[in-house]
């Protein structure tokens, strides 16, 4: 059996009151659970958390991201680095 690579997520920062992922904003789109999981971990206190990955098309493009809550209200966007 193939083990299958882990993948490294990077934390996105917001920018301005904005989340920008790949040139948009994900908040403008439909978003879909891929029914996938990433492990990340939070950038300030370093807890590892499990977030769900979801998927926009945005103009005719995929863009996948990994999106939870490190606590109420406090909420965290990654990408795969």
């Amino acid at each position: 059996m193939k083990k299958a690579k882990q993948k490294t997520w990077k934390y996105v920062p917001e920018k301005a009151g904005k989340i920008i992922i790949d040139g948009v904003n994900p908040y403008d789109y439909t978003w879909e659970y891929t029914g996938r999981k990433a492990w990340v971990q939070d950038p300030i206190y370093k807890q590892n958390f499990s977030f769900g990955i979801f998927k926009i098309n945005a103009n005719g493009r995929v863009i996948k991201f990994a999106h939870g809550e490190f606590s109420m209200g406090c909420e965290g966007f990654f990408v795969v680095e």
